[in-house]
């Protein structure tokens, strides 16, 4: 017997144990796939609640925007979706309108739209901000898909778009926000999977988590773990010293003082801009905090967004368009009352994009809303809006804010499709369907 056959090749003896391994990982998904029920995942306020972040009283903006909204504001009437540029007319506003701070981690009220909708309609919906700093068209489907279904969804959506929605060169893929990756355990993808992982090796693993039995299983235990181990500890805890997690009640203390060194310093423009950015990755009630009525000086961002404009055809603009497309359509399935706000900037960032961009982009917005039934508002180029308007060269203030939630209120008004969502009763509306109003535009 020769030497090569009684040592056999390492190299084929691994490959051959790595290929038994695969097959046999699949075998056993093929053997339990009819034994594991198939996941709902659906998200629920319990889920976002039983939480880490719950008891420490800090996470991410997209977990404190989906957890304020299940749990405390389900019957919201009205969704404020968008980008910073929402939140900070609708914050800005809002503070000023009640004469005092705004948390943009936890007002999530428009009070202000909800007062002036009832002086037009006589019925005085709610509404909920769902906008967040630097938050894409992708995300608005994402918020969408998982948190409106049919035990609570608004009646309306007012969404506001700006190019920097779609075509951000700082953003590398779909995949790559925040919100995204919070909740695409949530949504469904199907076919919007094609274009929202830029990389081959994203797309795989979001495959075998979505489809393979045995990552639901290893999933749900390693999430079991961490509770179970937590709650033993609490109960040690209480067995010895009477008392509970000390490690919460030290960060709970920790909160509160830097509540009170925040609230003792004065604000500035860029204090509120970080707040209505949402910069921070995980943030604190009590810190992002908007104050009313001072004058801000005005700050000249054009240097970022010439980063983000650089090239007004990014790789990312096609499978936006696609993820906004699909979000009006899960509107529209849902018999959810939509306009789509152009929302308004100065002509020094309009002009960092070519004519050409802004014909193609307004006739894809346009046709899109109409094919989808939504309503379309232009107000990118509006004359209403002037440089006193503004934080920055995109970002409203409190007076360009008070302008813009007259202008929305005003279309409810005058829109019957939109005003009847909020003013009659859930029979009238089924029975209404989605009839185009005679000024739809």
């Amino acid at each position: 017997m020769s030497a090569e056959k009684q040592n056999p090749n390492p190299t084929n003896l691994i490959t051959s144990r790595t290929v038994a391994a695969l097959l046999l990982f699949f075998a056993v998904n093929v053997a339990i796939i009819g034994m594991v029920p198939k996941e709902t995942k659906e998200l629920t306020a319990e889920i976002l609640t039983d939480n880490p972040n719950e008891k420490r009283k800090q996470g991410r903006w997209i977990w404190w925007v989906s957890r304020n909204y299940l749990k405390d504001h389900p019957d919201a009437d009205i969704a404020l979706m968008g980008s910073s540029m929402m939140s900070s007319a609708v914050y800005s506003a809002e503070a000023n309108y009640l004469e005092k701070d705004v948390d943009c981690v936890t007002d999530k009220e428009s009070n202000m739209l909800s007062d002036m909708l009832q002086k037009r309609l006589g019925t005085r919906p709610k509404s909920y901000v769902f906008a967040m700093g630097g938050a894409m068209a992708s995300d608005h489907y994402m918020v969408a898909s998982t948190l409106f279904n049919k035990n609570h969804k608004p009646k309306m959506v007012v969404v506001g778009v700006n190019p920097r929605d779609f075509i951000d060169n700082t953003m590398p893929s779909v995949s790559s926000t925040e919100p995204f990756f919070f909740l695409k355990p949530y949504a469904k993808l199907d076919g919007l999977a094609d274009c929202a992982f830029g990389d081959p090796i994203e797309r795989l693993e979001w495959i075998i988590n979505d489809y393979l039995p045995i990552m639901s299983i290893g999933r749900s235990f390693k999430e079991t773990i961490p509770k179970l181990s937590k709650q033993a500890s609490n109960a040690v805890s209480i067995a010895l010293t009477g008392e509970g997690n000390l490690e919460l009640a030290e960060q709970e203390a920790e909160l509160e003082k830097e509540k009170t060194e925040t609230a003792s310093k004065p604000k500035t423009t860029e204090d509120v801009l970080n707040a209505i950015y949402g910069k921070q990755s995980e943030v604190k009630p009590g810190v992002w905090v908007i104050p009313p009525r001072p004058f801000y000086q005005f700050v000249n961002n054009m240097y970022e967004y010439k980063r983000r404009y650089k090239n007004p055809n990014p790789a990312i603009y096609g499978p936006q368009k696609q993820f906004f497309q699909a979000f009006l359509k899960r509107l529209k399935d849902e018999n959810i009352e939509v306009m789509v706000v152009g929302m308004p900037s100065l002509w020094p960032n309009r002009s960092l994009l070519p004519d050409k961009f802004w014909k193609e982009f307004n006739q894809f917005l346009a046709s899109s809303c109409k094919d989808y039934g939504a309503t379309w508002i232009d107000l990118s180029d509006d004359k209403r809006f002037n440089n006193r308007d503004y934080l920055d060269t995109v970002h409203m203030n409190k007076k360009g804010g008070d302008k813009l939630l007259e202008i929305i209120a005003d279309e409810i008004r005058d829109r019957k499709n939109l005003a009847a969502s909020l003013t009659a009763s859930e029979t009238d509306t089924a029975l209404a369907g989605r009839e185009k109003p005679e000024n739809w535009q």
